[in-house]
């Protein structure tokens, strides 16, 4: 039996990630050489802001077409789902690496309760989907006047 030295950041490195794999998507890579085509689930980047009459959704999905993505409000929660896929053959002699992300994606993102998820709409510009989601008008902001006595 050989005993191996792990650091301190390295154990709490480890426990840590086996935390968050419980409550974390799979966002597995094609990794395998040379087996490049396998796909698995991923996860688009977001970008999430909030003005003040709406949020704003904003997701990465580079060479998705806007008829392939799925956007949906179920309950409290946007949910935006697709699929992507390797367009081009390749010669598996000439592939040198690959980190594109190809497979199914699901991107749940929680919405407050002061947005009408039923008014929400959808558009995609160069790679970019954007939803917006307008507020209640209970949920906008409202300045309040102090006074002085």
């Amino acid at each position: 039996m050989s005993l191996t030295f792990m650091s301190p950041l390295s154990e709490i490195r480890e426990q840590i990630n086996r935390v968050f794999s419980d409550f974390v998507e799979d966002t597995a890579m094609p990794t395998e050489w040379p087996n490049m085509a396998k796909t698995g689930t991923w996860l688009p980047p977001v970008e999430i802001t909030e003005t003040e009459n709406e949020m704003v959704v904003c997701a990465a999905l580079p060479g998705i077409k806007p008829e392939e993505i799925t956007v949906e409000v179920v309950g409290n929660t946007l949910v935006l789902t697709g699929e992507t896929r390797r367009e081009t053959k390749y010669d598996a002699k000439h592939f040198h690496r690959s980190e594109f992300q190809y497979g199914q994606f699901m991107r749940r993102v929680p919405l407050p309760e002061y947005v009408q998820g039923e008014k929400c709409t959808a558009e995609c510009h160069n790679g970019v989907l954007e939803v917006k989601i307008p507020k209640l008008e209970e949920g906008k902001r409202k300045r309040i006047e102090v006074k002085t006595t």
